[in-house]
C-alpha cells in the first residue's frame, strides 16, 4: 500500500487529519485538525492502530514527547513495533502536529484557571 492510499484510508475513517504525510519525521508530521470534541492523544493512538492494522504489526508506546519547534507543537510517539508473523521488533517514531487542538485546550485551561483565580480572590 502506498503513502497516498494509506492517508486516504486514515482520513476517510477518522476525518481528523489535515495532512498528506505519515509522520515519519519531525519536519513532516501528521497534522491533526481541530474539532470541537478533539482528544488529540486518542486520535494519535487511533491513527497508529489503523496503521498497524493496515501494515500488519502490533505496537506499544515507549515514550511520548512534546516538541516546541517553529511555533508548532509536535507530539512524538516513540513506539516498539512487533511483527505479527514474527518476534522481530523495531523502534520507530511518529510525529503529530497538534498545534491547533493543543492551543485550543491550553486556551480552555487558561480561561478555567482565570475564573478559578477570580473566585478565590473574592
Amino acid at each position: 500500500m502506498d503513502k497516498i492510499h494509506i492517508h486516504n484510508l486514515l482520513n476517510g475513517v477518522l476525518n481528523l487529519l489535515n495532512s498528506n504525510t505519515l509522520g515519519n519525521t519531525i519536519d513532516d508530521p501528521i497534522k491533526i485538525k481541530l474539532t470541537r470534541a478533539n482528544d488529540y492523544i486518542s486520535t494519535e493512538y487511533k491513527i497508529l492502530n489503523l496503521l498497524s492494522a493496515l501494515s500488519g504489526f502490533r505496537w506499544n508506546c515507549i515514550e511520548q514527547t512534546l516538541h516546541l519547534t517553529n511555533g508548532k507543537k509536535i507530539d512524538q510517539l516513540k513506539i516498539e513495533i512487533i511483527g505479527l508473523n514474527s518476534d522481530q521488533m523495531i523502534i520507530a517514531s511518529y510525529y503529530f502536529d497538534i498545534t491547533e487542538p493543543f492551543d485550543e485546550f491550553a486556551g480552555d485551561v487558561s480561561e478555567y484557571l482565570k475564573v478559578k483565580q477570580n473566585k478565590l480572590s473574592k
